[in-house]
């Protein structure tokens, strides 16, 4: 089994490394090439971009007064950034404290790391920046997925099989304004549909409330309605494989509802002029 407990690469940035490449060459060796892949840096930008995937950044440093000293601040600054950065002192006697408090989470004298001790920090630190920067890549493709729903022109919300609410699309949040705050992964089906109806101002003798609520407690077939707005909608439910869920898709038909009123209005006046030919 791999020390690092999987398939994948992981990235391992270090900058300020002296000529020697003694940072380098010492990591190389504590950790297996086919489980970790190191990125050396040049200079400020590219150190960023390979900061953005690394599951551990190691800053060398000269001593406490080296420019390079602010570079953990200056990353951390971005929020891609989410491993932690270790200082790698030259200078054995400058103050690893002072070196902490610059925002770097580690700090120790070059000459201290040849041991089994840093190189099970080593192994620690990089599983756990694995762990952030799987997070973090999950995180960003859900907020594009957020993204790419909320520019749909069909709303959707996804219950689990306890019609608990896991997914609200944006549309829900601009419908809903006052009760936005409460739309959030967790709240049951039952909670959702008493909190929308409320914004809504259906009232319980309401004939629709009976047919909607129906619809939201068992979140299966479709219903479509016209509020006292004016505005149409069609309702769609769906159950996911496995019955993990179900999922609720709701799209504006008023245009809909209205070019189907109007050619019904046409088709009356056609049969109207008819009988009067006639």
């Amino acid at each position: 089994m791999s020390i690092l407990n999987s398939q994948e690469h992981h990235l391992i940035a270090i900058y300020g490394d002296n000529e020697q490449k003694s940072i380098t060459t010492l990591v190389q060796g504590m950790l297996p090439s086919k489980d970790t892949r190191i990125l050396n840096p040049l200079d400020e930008d590219s150190l960023l971009q390979a900061a953005g995937h690394s599951s551990l950044i190691i800053i060398g440093l000269e001593n406490a007064q080296d420019t390079n000293v602010f570079q953990a601040a200056r990353l951390k600054e971005h929020r891609h950034v989410v491993c932690d950065i270790i200082g790698v002192l030259s200078d054995q006697n400058a103050n690893c404290q002072r070196i902490m408090a610059k925002n770097f989470d580690y700090c120790l004298p070059l000459a201290m790391c040849d041991s089994p001790d840093f190189k099970n920090i080593l192994k620690n630190r990089v599983i756990q920046g694995s762990k952030r920067v799987s997070s973090f890549i999950l995180e960003e493709e859900y907020r594009r997925f957020s993204d790419a729903l909320s520019c749909a022109p069909t709303s959707i919300m996804v219950f689990d099989e306890d019609k608990r609410i896991v997914f609200v699309s944006e549309h829900y949040f601009r419908a809903y304004p006052k009760s936005a705050a409460r739309l959030i992964r967790g709240l049951s089906v039952y909670e959702a549909f008493d909190m929308m109806s409320k914004e809504e101002d259906i009232s319980e003798k309401d004939p629709l409330y009976q047919r909607l609520r129906d619809f939201w407690y068992n979140l299966t077939g479709s219903i479509e309605f016209t509020l006292d707005t004016g505005v149409s909608y069609r309702l769609k439910a769906a159950t996911l494989p496995n019955g993990r869920g179900a999922i609720v898709t709701a799209q504006n038909i008023t245009e809909y509802v209205e070019q189907n009123k109007e050619l019904k209005s046409a088709i009356e006046q056609l049969n109207k002029a008819k009988k009067h030919i006639t």
